[in-house]
């Protein structure tokens, strides 16, 4: 995918299997965009609640 197209067999697969409410069993990738902040917010979390502390509410 380094030309910046997705494969048709990918992109019918991940289609059908959103629009039948299942996470696609491939291709995920293709869908994991913008969640750089909240992944980010996650590991805080998980960190501060190692130490003892709780997560921050949203």
């Amino acid at each position: 995918m380094t030309n910046g197209l997705i494969k048709a067999k990918d992109r019918d697969t991940v289609i059908q299997s959103l629009q039948a409410g299942v996470v696609p069993r491939r291709g995920q990738h293709l869908i994991q965009v913008g969640r750089v902040e909240e992944t980010k917010a996650v590991i805080r979390d998980l960190e501060r609640i190692a130490e003892g502390g709780s997560a921050n509410p949203v």
